[in-house]
């Protein structure tokens, strides 16, 4: 599978109106990162990629992505990392 392009993850996100606000409510990552995404900075992750190529095709299923996805935090992987170590 093809990397995603920022180009890509800014058409997906604009036919699915999301700006990038609600790409980072929806997809617990914040705006910033949608940012970091759109400008190239960082990579997309593979999930995210086929996860948006699959919404961009059957956007109906935009109804299944919540509302308002938890943030993980580096306080929250660092805690889980302690907790099955």
């Amino acid at each position: 599978m093809e990397p995603m392009t920022p180009e890509e993850f800014e058409g997906i996100c604009t036919r699915l109106g999301l700006s990038r606000r609600e790409f980072g409510r929806r997809f617990g990552t914040g705006p910033n990162q949608a940012q970091r995404y759109a400008d190239g900075s960082v990579k997309i992750p593979g999930p995210t990629a086929i996860l948006l190529r699959i919404l961009d095709r059957l956007p109906e299923l935009m109804s299944m992505v919540p509302e308002g996805a938890p943030r993980t935090t580096r306080r929250m992987k660092t805690k889980r990392k302690a907790e099955t170590a």
